[in-house]
């Protein structure tokens, strides 16, 4: 007996197309390869589009709700709670994120809405395309294991969401508003510094 040596030649895997009734035996161990967890199988997507297609981007909690919008030069503005320059680095970095964002896993058990907490959710973000379409996701109570319930419209799926996704774009206005930096050392120079 030959130790630590596997004949691959011995090994075959049953294998179907998709709509047909045909089956082949294929040589290899494919199972190895493609994994046999089926939630791998979802579609973990909950918001996906090309960053440089965004508009604009809304960020609605509970006390406050924060939109920014891309003017005909690219140039990054909010426009609520109020008019402000925002440092267009941040925004980007938000857009590139969302764009991406992908839900940790699913919830298939029917649970409360007071569990799931979607009716009050803690924030809903909103991505308008230059198409003019719309996707918009609402994040809910936290799970244990640092995992939020989460949904996005027109879906009624119920996701997991995990906290460093959370992080990446939950931001509030402080974080988004573009310090003037002349104005910063004008207010150093007063204060003697």
């Amino acid at each position: 007996v030959q130790q630590g040596r596997i004949d691959e030649s011995r090994f075959f895997t049953y294998m179907r197309r998709g709509g047909s009734d045909r089956v082949y035996k294929v040589k290899g161990f494919f199972a190895g390869i493609l994994g046999v967890d089926a939630e791998q199988w979802r579609n973990h997507d909950l918001m996906k589009f090309e960053p440089s297609e965004v508009q604009q981007i809304s960020l609605t909690y509970p006390e406050e709700k924060i939109v920014l919008e891309k003017d005909v030069n690219g140039s990054w503005a909010m426009t609520a709670p109020q008019a402000s320059s925002v440092d267009s680095t941040v925004v980007e970095r938000l857009a590139a994120s969302l764009s991406t964002m992908r839900a940790s896993g699913f919830v298939d058990s029917l649970l409360p809405a007071e569990t799931l907490g979607l009716g009050q959710p803690e924030v809903v973000v909103s991505v308008k395309l230059a198409d003019g379409t719309e996707q918009k996701v609402s994040v809910g109570n936290e799970l244990e294991d640092n995992l939020f319930y989460c949904a996005k419209e027109h879906d009624d799926q119920v996701y997991t969401l995990a906290r460093f996704r959370l992080d990446q774009f939950m931001k509030r206005s402080p974080d988004l508003v573009k310090e003037d930096v002349e104005e910063a050392e004008k207010e150093g120079e007063e204060a003697g510094l």
